[in-house]
């Protein structure tokens, strides 16, 4: 009695989709089970864009969803494996997602900007860019080691390349990180808190939750100022800079000291 209960109910959602809106339609497709208690995947009526819950969909002309890589209208977008919805930017002009053996460069309008398979312990180039996945198919990210060389990965997994031929420095997971145009790691050092920190030619110092102080900051009874990266200005010039914090008309030497330090009265 169980086995045909379900069977009816199936066919009875069946005929409910072909008249309900598309809305209850997405509601049946999801929550529909057949005997083995798998989902089943009814005839959708969509066509083309849908967009819902803020993620954006396309059905083909028989209304099956899209996934992968997949060329409309002229133009790439990639639709995850999992649920089908697009890949885009949501906070930069452009992101790399993983999924499903690839990975994709897209922009904030889900258009592909490059795409490339991923092979473990290899490097792969998507465009300018370089990455380095792990055994599990796991980008490389902060201090790794290839082939003997440590490099500087960043969150996304991109090799911190840059066209400034100079050393740049970095915070990541409690580190000071160094490292030059090529993404070569230069220098490390583990940050401590309320303790001056040399590194690169550059003084820091950070607070208890190891934030690195910014601003105009108090240490053993002097007055300091820290630019906006956290380092303490260092140059020869006796010219001294003026700046506008918080309210605040800031002036300090080519040493970091402060030697002025004014409230803006009426200033909001």
């Amino acid at each position: 009695m169980s086995r045909n209960f379900k069977k009816i109910a199936v066919a009875s959602a069946l005929v409910a989709a072909t008249t309900l809106p598309t809305t209850m339609v997405s509601a049946l497709e999801t929550n529909v089970k057949n005997d083995s208690n798998t989902p089943v995947t009814l005839s959708s009526e969509r066509r083309g864009w849908y967009e819902e819950y803020g993620y954006k969909y396309y059905y083909d002309d028989n209304g099956e969803l899209l996934k992968g890589l997949q060329e409309i209208d002229g133009n790439t977008y990639y639709f995850y494996s999992y649920d089908g919805h697009m890949a885009y930017s949501s906070w930069s002009d452009y992101d790399t997602i993983n999924d499903s053996g690839m990975i994709v460069k897209v922009n904030r309008d889900g258009y592909v900007k490059g795409h490339a398979k991923i092979e473990a312990n290899k490097w792969i180039q998507i465009n300018k860019d370089w990455y380095y996945f792990d055994d599990n198919l796991y980008p490389y990210q902060g201090v790794r080691t290839v082939d003997g060389v440590k490099y500087y990965f960043e969150y996304n997994g991109r090799l911190a390349t840059t066209t400034y031929k100079g050393i740049k420095t970095t915070t990541y997971n409690y580190q000071l990180i160094a490292y030059d145009q090529d993404g070569v790691v230069t220098e490390q050092t583990d940050i401590v808190g309320n303790k001056w920190i040399k590194f690169n030619n550059d003084w820091y110092y950070f607070d208890k939750n190891l934030n690195p102080y910014t601003g105009v900051h108090t240490i053993d009874g002097v007055r300091y100022y820290f630019l906006w990266d956290g380092k303490l200005p260092s140059y020869d010039s006796v010219m001294v800079n003026t700046t506008k914090e918080n309210n605040y008309l800031i002036s300090y030497n080519g040493k970091g000291l402060v030697v002025e330090y004014v409230k803006i009265e009426g200033d909001k």
